[in-house]
């Protein structure tokens, strides 16, 4: 089991969201003791006592003490930035309102899409229809809306 008190023994924090190893042998780290591995979805990982952790998840626990209950959000959607002004204990829904554009998003906004058979655009924000508008903007301008009060709910 991991605990805050393992982690401050076994690594130190960087400034650059990165764990360094105080000690060790393992020849996968780096000189500097930084492990490089990326799983399968492009997070950092590293192991402990021979259990692969994602990186974002031991330095959540290296500061707060403890795992989140849900998800840990990468605020600047870059999956190896680390830093822990970057990292953030979100929901599964909340976690899935940050992600990168889908390549067949032709809007360049998130929830944005045109309909092939008018040629309208439709917004739609968490699985809510917000409308369906001639203008690209006014779709963005709802998706926009609907995104501000719910996040002025969440604070």
């Amino acid at each position: 089991m991991v605990t805050q008190e393992l982690l401050k023994e076994l690594f130190d924090y960087r400034e650059d969201g990165r764990l360094v190893r105080k000690v060790t042998t393992d020849k996968r780290c780096n000189q500097s003791g930084v492990t490089t591995a990326l799983d399968t979805c492009g997070y950092l990982t590293t192991g402990i006592k021979g259990v692969l952790y994602g990186e974002h998840r031991l330095v959540f626990m290296w500061h707060y003490g403890k795992f989140p209950d849900g998800h840990i959000d990468h605020i600047n959607r870059i999956k190896t930035d680390n830093r822990i002004e970057n990292l953030r204990a979100v929901t599964h829904s909340i976690n899935m309102l940050n992600k990168n554009l889908r390549p067949e998003n032709k809007s360049g906004y998130a929830g944005v899409t045109q309909r092939s058979d008018s040629g309208s655009w439709r917004a739609a924000f968490m699985r809510k229809d917000l409308g369906t508008f001639k203008i690209k903007q006014r779709a963005i301008d709802a998706r926009k809306q609907a995104e501000q009060q719910f996040w002025s709910k969440q604070a």
